[in-house]
């Protein structure tokens, strides 16, 4: 009979116990764990059992800190990995004075839960738990912006992957989408999960790539990790999501014939009631740069408000008098009258002319005088016409 790792804890406030006890619970991986709260009391557990990890808060109690029950476990158990944890209220001193060859795992809350499991995971598999430190956290890559996700019947593809799950004999599978989000989840692995799908994240980004080179507007891949303990494979879902199938690491390598036939079969049913959605995207509208900055000078030219020019009506000056000219009054004669006027001399001279003077405004009489007058030279000519005022 294989024999349980054994686990020790060290805090009086009770709160690193349950963190631990969550941690394993969530991972169904079994232990046996020692919640101890005082730090003699765990000095004796740690001689007489000697346990593969014990994990203490900074400040214990009096009589002992949790460094200094760090650096005696190791001198007891040089095979015993120690992680001290600081809550947030302690000093932080110690936070750049400790070191990956420290002796022991240094941490602080709030707890980076990526770093935690695997420094505890590492220890309790016989690595050296100080190693890990050193390894970046997986942080989620920022997701490639392809517009809104398309939302899921959830019920629906819950049946389908327990379907699944009976044709494939996977032991885990896990349905997620493009930001890293678990939808479903089914069955239990001893790693975290999360940390696979956030580092699976840019194969969605890629499958979009190189479906637009490779030509068709409905990409399909299949990947395969080859790894020691698991082995992964990694189907997309549309566009938008992606399902990962868990093997065991001595039998994945079998399952390939499996996975390509149900496995496929599975993925349609899943994008089946999503229709045309699965493989539509929105990307991002790029501005040429020297465009972006011309319609920005466009527009503060334009946010420029110009103020019009107030225009005064003109004004007439009277003109200055020249100064050397003078201006005189002229009186104009007046003629006298004639004293000795006989207008019955003026009416008798009248009396001697032949034709009537009314015969001058009449069209008719007008032309027998003018041939009267031309008698012996001719008809009228129409020059002369006019300058008798016969014609305009």
């Amino acid at each position: 009979m294989v024999s349980l790792p054994r686990i020790v804890t060290v805090d009086p406030s009770g709160e690193i116990s349950r963190i631990v006890r969550a941690t394993f619970d969530l991972t169904e991986r079994s232990v046996i764990q020692i919640d101890i709260p005082d730090s003699q009391e765990a000095l004796e557990e740690i001689r007489a059992f000697m346990p593969q990890v014990v994990i203490c808060a900074l400040e214990i109690d009096e009589t002992m800190r949790g460094i200094d029950l760090a650096m005696l476990t190791r001198q007891l158990h040089a095979d015993t990995q120690v992680i001290v944890i600081a809550s947030e209220d302690d000093a932080d001193e110690l936070d750049q004075a400790i070191t990956p060859e420290s002796s022991f795992v240094y941490l602080r809350r709030p707890l980076e839960a990526p770093v935690f499991i695997r420094a505890l995971f590492a220890a309790l598999d016989g690595e050296d738990a100080r190693q890990t430190m050193s390894m970046p956290a997986i942080r989620p890559p920022k997701a490639a912006n392809l517009g809104p996700i398309p939302k899921m019947d959830l019920t629906a593809a819950r049946q389908v992957l327990e379907k699944l799950a009976t044709d494939l004999s996977a032991p885990a599978m896990v349905l997620a989408d493009r930001q890293g989000e678990i939808l479903l989840e089914i069955g239990v692995v001893n790693f975290h999960i999360p940390d696979l799908i956030q580092s699976l994240l840019p194969a969605t980004t890629t499958n979009v790539e190189v479906g637009s080179l490779i030509g068709g507007s409905k990409p399909a891949t299949i990947q395969f990790f080859d790894g020691e303990n698991y082995d992964v494979f990694v189907l997309s879902v549309g566009l938008h999501f992606f399902l990962c199938l868990i093997y065991d690491g001595a039998q994945g390598n079998r399952h390939f014939g499996s996975v390509t036939r149900f496995g496929r079969r599975g993925v349609e049913d899943l994008i089946a009631p999503l229709g045309a959605s699965a493989f539509i995207f929105e990307r991002p509208t790029v501005v040429p740069e020297e465009r972006r900055r011309r319609r920005t000078a466009t527009a503060a030219t334009n946010e420029e408000k110009i103020q019009p020019a107030a225009v005064k009506a003109e004004e007439w000056a009277e003109p200055n008098p020249l100064p050397h000219v003078t201006t005189t009054a002229v009186e104009i004669a007046r003629m006298e009258p004639i004293p000795d006027l006989d207008i019955d001399l003026i009416a008798g001279e009248l009396a001697d002319i032949p034709t009537d003077l009314d015969d001058l405004f009449d069209p008719d009489k007008l032309a027998e005088i003018a041939n009267e007058s031309r008698s012996g030279r001719g008809p009228l000519t129409y020059d002369e016409a006019r300058e008798l005022g016969i014609l305009p």
